[in-house]
C-alpha cells in the first residue's frame, strides 16, 4: 500500500480547509507546485441535483469531477487533452470503475474492483473531511492516469 504524507501547511491552501462549502456557482484559481512542476488550473464547481461537478481547466487539459460533497467520494472522472488526441473517463458502479480511454482514435475500456468504498481521483477537492476528522489516517483509492491501474492509497497526518 502506498503511503501519501499530507503535510498541515498544504491544507492551508486546500480549497474546503476553510469550512466553507461552495456557493451555487464558485470559481477557483488553484496553484501548486508537485517535484518542481508548477501547475495553475481554474475550477468551476457548481452544486446540482445534490452532487458537486468540478469543471477544471489548466494549459494540459480540460476535467469534469463529479463527487458527493459530503466525503469528496468520486463518481465520475473526465480528461480530455488540449495538447493531444487523449481523453480518459471513469464512471463509478458501485464499487466498480469503468474506464473507457481513447488515444489517437484507438479505444480501450476496462473495468477495476475497488477494495473500499472510497475513490478519490483529485485530491484537491477531497481532504476536508479528513482534516476535520480526529482519525489520523485516511485510506482510499486513485486510479493512475497514465496507466489506468487501481491504487491504495493512505494520507496520514503528521
Amino acid at each position: 500500500m502506498k503511503r501519501l504524507t499530507i503535510l498541515l501547511t498544504l491544507f492551508c491552501f486546500s480549497l474546503f480547509a476553510t469550512g466553507k462549502e461552495p456557493a451555487a456557482k464558485t470559481t477557483y484559481i488553484y496553484t501548486k507546485d508537485v517535484d518542481g512542476y508548477a501547475s495553475k488550473s481554474q475550477w468551476i464547481i457548481e452544486e446540482k441535483e445534490g452532487v458537486w461537478h468540478m469543471n477544471g481547466e489548466s494549459p494540459g487539459g480540460k476535467t469534469l469531477v463529479i463527487a458527493s460533497p459530503t466525503q469528496i467520494n468520486t463518481q465520475s472522472f473526465t480528461y480530455q487533452s488540449k495538447n493531444e488526441p487523449h481523453q480518459y473517463a471513469i464512471h463509478r458502479e458501485g464499487n466498480t470503475l469503468l474506464i473507457t480511454q481513447e488515444i489517437n482514435g484507438k479505444k480501450l475500456e476496462k473495468s477495476l474492483s475497488l477494495e473500499g468504498d472510497t475513490w478519490v481521483q483529485e485530491f484537491d477537492f477531497s481532504f476536508k473531511p479528513f482534516i476535520l476528522a480526529n482519525h489520523s489516517d485516511f485510506k482510499f483509492s486513485i486510479v493512475h492516469p497514465q496507466k489506468l491501474s487501481l491504487h491504495q492509497m493512505v494520507a496520514s497526518k503528521q
